[in-house]
């Protein structure tokens, strides 16, 4: 899939521009706090409707302004056009083609692999962003995972909303463990997949994603003990205390947990050989390219590493985003963009 053009209107600092990208690699330079993030903020949202950098969206809407507006030409076998709209009430409009989509349209029209310096915190501290890391990948992949995903979350809602009002009778239980297995096992698939990626053709260190049903065969049997145990506490505290809601995954260096006994650098080369390996993984499965996002990737790497990490990367034949404070690491078909307090000027043009 690729990104022809974007036209932006009201995003952040963002009033309104209109540019035209390389099929190959973009590179977005300009000083701190000029926008160069927000240009690809705007298509990371575009994808899932979401931000990487908040989690309130109208955040994103320019400060003097009542709504932001995004279009895309997309190309993913044929042209389609994206648009999103938002406005300081919350109330959000997408389309496809004049259209609006489904959840399974959407995410099959546009995929992002995204990679920026605080994903490694966010990894570390947070249990519910590594849990969101993993589901957000497979929905890019496996596109009805998202509907597995939100019936879950229903019934979940609704089975604690009985438990906070004492209700006797638990008529959602069978329901949780029917969604709930599904779920776990398509992280089981698709952590068994990465793992066995992401170690290929790296030889200084093992690197792998520990999952604790991966180790379990029947977990429809298990779940049903495990609420089984869990009933009488359940009714004290008035909700649920188990289930694919409250998983968590370990992220193994040398098999020790990385948040722990890692360097900072050893956290980033994990996190960029995981990126690589979900790249892997997606054009195995859909093949075809998601589109790879780098944000600031250059902060704590020297330039032969810089360039190691990239030419891995440039060799996928993939539509690549990349801000920097200056570009060191030039290739073949590229375009550059300069941002300055948030107008962008095509340097590729002359």
């Amino acid at each position: 899939m690729i990104v022809n053009s974007i036209d932006l209107n009201n995003f952040r600092n963002i009033k309104r521009e209109n540019l035209e990208f390389s099929r190959n690699v973009n590179y977005i330079i300009g000083e701190n706090a000029q926008g160069k993030s927000n240009l690809i903020e705007a298509i990371y949202y575009s994808s899932i409707l979401k931000s990487y950098r908040t989690n309130k969206n109208t955040d994103l809407i320019n400060n003097n302004e009542d709504y932001f507006k995004i279009s895309l030409n997309i190309e993913e076998f044929t042209n389609n056009k994206l648009e999103c709209f938002l406005n300081k009430k919350n109330s959000k409009e997408v389309k496809i083609n004049n259209k609006k989509p489904t959840s399974y349209q959407l995410y099959n029209l546009l995929s992002c692999i995204l990679f920026f310096n605080d994903e490694i915190s966010y990894l570390k501290f947070y249990p519910n962003y590594r849990r969101n890391f993993i589901d957000r990948s497979i929905f890019n992949i496996e596109n009805e995972y998202v509907e597995v995903v939100r019936k879950y979350e229903k019934v979940l809602k609704q089975r604690n909303a009985d438990l906070k009002n004492n209700h006797e009778k638990d008529i959602w239980v069978d329901q949780l463990i029917k969604f709930g297995c599904q779920i776990i096992e398509k992280r089981k698939s698709y952590i068994k997949r990465l793992n066995l990626i992401i170690n290929k053709n790296n030889d200084i260190e093992n690197y792998k994603i520990s999952y604790n049903f991966c180790e379990i065969d029947n977990v429809s049997d298990y779940l049903y003990e495990k609420f089984s145990k869990v009933k009488i506490k359940e009714k004290s505290v008035g909700y649920t205390l188990f289930g694919p809601h409250t998983d968590d995954f370990n992220f193994l260096v040398n098999d020790h947990d990385f948040r722990k006994y890692s360097s900072e650098g050893q956290k980033l080369s994990f996190l960029l050989s995981l990126k690589y390996s979900q790249l892997t993984d997606f054009k195995t499965m859909k093949t075809q390219s998601p589109v790879l996002i780098f944000d600031d990737i250059g902060k704590e790497l020297d330039l032969k590493r810089k360039k190691d990490i990239f030419n891995k990367f440039f060799n996928k034949n993939c539509q690549i985003f990349i801000t920097s404070t200056n570009i060191d690491c030039f290739t073949e078909d590229s375009k550059t963009f300069r941002v300055e307090q948030g107008h962008f000027f095509d340097l590729s043009q002359g």
